[in-house]
C-alpha cells in the first residue's frame, strides 16, 4: 500500500479487508433468472432455458468469475470486508464455540451475526449506516441483516458515505468527511482547514491531526503501561525462584530444597502453591501478550496514517493556500463529472439489457429475482427497439415472417400445384424482360462513361443525347471503350422490348390473381429481410456501446476513488500551509505510534518468554505434585 493510499484509509476511501479463506462456507444454488439478469450477453447467445444457462455457468461461467445467485453475490462482497482477526476479539462467545477459523467465524457471520448487528470490521459500523439513511430503516426496519445485504450489493455503488466501507468520503467511525474538504450553504463550495467548526457532524484538518496525535500519545502510553506490566511479571516470576535470604513467596525454591532434603510433604505444598502462582502468572502473561500483539497492530496503523498524513502536506510543498483551493475544487469538479458520466452509463446499461417481464421490457434496475420491484412504475418500461432483448425479439420476429412467406411462396411452386404453370411461364417472361433492360441500362452507362471522357478531352460539357456529335469526332475513333459499346449496342438491338413487354402483359393477365399473390409474398420477404438487417445492424452497435458503457461502469468508480484521494491530498495539504504548526504534531505522533510499536514488541516479546519460562517451572511443580504434565 503506498503512502497515499495509506491516507485514503485514513479517510476511509479504500480500506484492506482480512483475506477470507478460499473455501466459502456458505452457497446458494444456481439462479437462473438471476443469472439471465445479471449476464443478458450469455442469454443473447445461450437462450433463457435454466438448462443451457447452468450449463454455461458450470462450464464457462466458473472458470469466468461469474456468480451464481444473488446470495453469492452479496456473499462475496461482504468476504472482502471481513476482518477475522476484529470480529474474532471482539466477539469471544463466538470463539468460544467456533475458535479461530476464519471460514467458521464467517460463516457465523453470515447465518447469524449480520442478523444480530455485529459490525464486520473497524471501520462499517451497521448502526451508522443505519442511522444514517431513512430510507433505509423505512425499508428494513431493525432487520440488521438486510443492511449489510443492502451495502454489499448497492450501497458500495451508489456511494452511500456514512458508516461505509470502503467508501470514499468516510473516516472511520461514521464521521462525515465531505467538510473536511469543504462547506457549501449555498451551492458554492468554500474550503475550511482551521480549527474552528460550527458543524459538529464535520473534522476539520486540525481535527484530524489532533485524533490521529491523541491517539498515538494513547498507544504509546498504553505500550508503556504494558511493557511495565510485562517486566513485573518477569519479576513475580523470578521470585518464585529467588534463593536469597529472607525471601517470601519462592515457592519453586522451597520446593526444590524440601525435595532434596527429602521431605516430600512440605515439597508438594510449596510446589502446589508454586502451581496456582504459576498458572496465574501464565494467565496474566497470555493476556498480556495478546494484549500487546493488538497494541502493536494498532500503533503501526497509527504510524500509518500519520506518515501518510504528513506525505499529504507534503504535497503542498511550494503551493500557496490559494492554489491548493482551486486544486480542491478542481478534484471536486471532477468528481462530480465522473459520477455523472457513472450515472448515466449505469442508467444506459439499465435500459439496454431490460427484462421482459409479461408484455413488457423493464429497465433491469426494476428487475429483481425475474420479478419487477415494488417500486417499479410506467417509466421503467423499455421501448423493444431501445434494448439487446427486445431487438433479438424483433430480429426473430423478422426471421418468422421471412419463413412464412417464403414458405407460402415456395409452396405456390411446387410441382403440380394449381398455379404453378402460370406463374412460371410469368417468372420467365419478367425475367427475359429484365436481362433487356438490364443489358440496356448496362449501354447507357457505357455510353456515359465515354461522354464524360469526352468532355474532359475536350473540355466541353455535351450529354448523351449529344451522342452522334460524340462518335462522329475523331476522339471515338481511338476511344478504348468503343469495342465495348458496339458489342453492348448490337445485343440491344436484337432485343423486341414490345414483344417483351407484351409477354409480361400477357403471362401476368393468364392468373394476375395468383401471380400478384405469389409476388406479394416475395415483396414481404425482402421487406422483412431489410427490416432484420436493419435491426442486426442496431443490434451490434447497441452492443458495441453497452461493453463500452461497461468498461466505464467498470473503471469510474475507481478514478472517483482516485478524485477523492486527489480531492483529499489537497485538502490536508491545505490545512498543513494554512496552519504550520500542525507538521510538528504529525511528526510527534509518528515518533510516538513508532515508539508504541516498539514498547509493545517488547512487551510481547517480555511475556512470550514469561510463558516460556512459567510453562517449564510448571512441569518441574506438577511432577513434584505427581501430577501428569499435560
Amino acid at each position: 500500500m503506498t503512502r497515499n493510499k495509506k491516507l485514503v484509509r485514513l479517510m476511509a476511501v479504500t480500506i484492506a479487508a482480512a483475506t477470507v479463506a478460499s473455501s466459502m462456507p456458505v452457497h446458494a444454488a444456481f439462479d437462473a433468472e438471476y443469472y439471465a439478469k445479471k449476464y443478458p450477453q450469455v442469454v443473447a447467445v445461450v437462450g433463457s432455458s435454466k438448462k443451457a444457462l447452468e450449463n454455461h455457468y458450470n462450464t464457462y461461467g466458473v472458470k469466468e468469475g461469474r456468480i451464481a445467485s444473488a446470495q453469492d453475490e452479496y456473499i462475496l462482497a461482504l468476504a472482502e470486508m471481513f476482518d477475522a482477526e476484529y470480529y474474532a476479539k471482539n466477539n469471544p462467545d463466538v470463539v468460544k464455540v467456533y475458535g479461530n477459523d476464519v471460514a467458521a467465524l464467517f460463516a457465523h457471520f453470515l447465518r447469524s451475526g449480520m442478523k444480530e448487528g455485529r459490525n464486520i470490521n473497524p471501520y462499517f459500523d451497521i448502526n451508522a449506516y443505519k442511522k444514517a439513511y431513512p430510507d433505509l430503516v423505512k425499508a428494513f426496519g431493525d432487520n440488521y441483516a438486510a443492511y449489510y445485504i443492502h451495502f454489499a450489493t448497492y450501497g458500495q455503488t451508489e456511494h452511500r458515505v456514512l458508516g461505509g466501507f470502503p467508501s470514499e468520503k468516510i473516516l472511520p467511525g461514521g464521521v462525515k468527511a465531505g467538510a473536511v474538504s469543504s462547506r457549501s450553504s449555498s451551492g458554492g463550495s468554500s474550503v475550511s482547514s482551521g480549527s474552528s467548526s460550527t458543524d459538529d457532524d464535520f473534522l476539520t484538518v486540525d481535527d484530524i491531526v489532533a485524533e490521529v496525535s491523541q491517539n498515538a500519545s494513547q498507544l504509546k502510553s498504553d505500550a508503556e503501561n504494558l511493557k511495565t506490566s510485562a517486566a513485573s511479571l518477569q519479576t513475580s516470576l523470578e521470585a518464585l525462584s529467588s534463593t536469597d535470604e529472607g525471601a517470601e513467596g519462592n515457592y519453586i525454591a522451597q520446593a526444590l530444597d524440601a525435595r532434596e532434603n527429602g521431605d516430600e510433604d512440605a515439597a508438594v505444598e510449596a510446589a502446589t502453591q508454586a502451581k496456582a502462582v504459576l498458572d496465574q502468572i501464565i494467565t496474566d502473561a497470555t493476556q498480556l501478550k495478546s494484549d500487546a500483539d493488538s497494541k502493536f497492530a494498532a500503533a503501526q496503523s497509527a504510524a500509518d496514517e500519520a506518515q501518510a498524513i504528513l506525505d499529504a502536506a507534503a504535497h503542498g510543498a511550494g503551493k500557496t493556500s490559494e492554489q491548493l483551493v482551486a486544486e480542491i475544487e478542481q478534484a471536486q469538479r471532477d468528481i462530480e463529472g465522473a459520477e455523472a458520466a457513472l450515472k448515466q452509463a449505469e442508467e444506459f446499461l439499465y435500459t439496454v439489457y431490460a427484462v421482459k417481464v409479461g408484455e413488457n421490457y423493464y429497465k433491469s434496475s426494476a428487475i429483481s429475482g425475474g420479478a419487477l420491484n415494488d417500486t417499479a412504475t410506467d417509466a421503467d418500461i423499455v421501448e423493444a427497439s431501445a434494448c439487446l432483448a427486445g431487438l433479438q425479439e424483433l430480429i426473430e420476429g423478422q426471421q418468422g415472417v421471412i419463413e412464412e412467406k417464403q414458405g407460402l411462396a415456395d409452396a405456390m411452386m411446387e410441382p403440380g400445384a394449381e398455379h404453378e404453370s402460370t406463374i412460371q411461364a410469368y417468372l420467365d417472361a419478367k425475367n427475359a424482360l429484365n436481362d433487356a433492360e438490364q443489358d440496356a441500362t448496362e449501354l447507357t452507362a457505357l455510353k456515359q462513361a465515354a461522354v464524360d471522357a469526352y468532355n474532359t478531352a475536350k473540355e466541353t460539357e455535351l450529354t448523351i443525347d449529344d451522342w452522334d456529335t460524340i462518335i462522329a469526332d475523331e476522339f471515338y475513333t481511338n476511344y478504348e471503350g468503343a469495342g465495348a459499346i458496339t458489342a453492348k449496342q448490337a445485343t440491344v438491338d436484337a432485343y423486341n422490348f414490345e414483344a417483351l413487354n407484351q409477354a409480361v402483359t400477357s403471362a401476368e393477365e393468364a392468373d394476375s390473381e395468383a401471380i400478384a399473390e405469389y409476388m406479394g409474398y416475395l415483396e414481404a420477404v425482402t421487406e422483412a429481410s431489410d427490416t432484420k438487417a436493419a435491426l442486426i445492424e442496431t443490434k451490434d452497435q447497441m452492443s458495441t456501446e453497452a461493453a463500452n458503457a461497461e468498461s466505464a461502469a467498470d473503471s469510474l468508480p475507481d478514478q472517483i476513488n482516485d478524485y477523492y484521494t486527489d480531492r483529499t491530498n489537497a485538502i490536508m495539504a491545505k490545512g498543513f500551509v494554512d496552519n504550520p504548526s500542525l507538521q510538528e504534531s504529525a511528526e510527534e505522533a509518528l515518533a510516538a505510534a513508532n515508539a508504541a510499536k516498539s514498547d509493545a514488541q517488547d512487551a510481547s516479546n517480555a511475556a512470550q518468554q514469561t510463558i516460556n519460562t512459567a510453562t517449564g517451572s510448571l512441569g518441574d511443580m506438577e511432577e513434584i505434585i505427581g501430577e501428569p504434565e499435560p
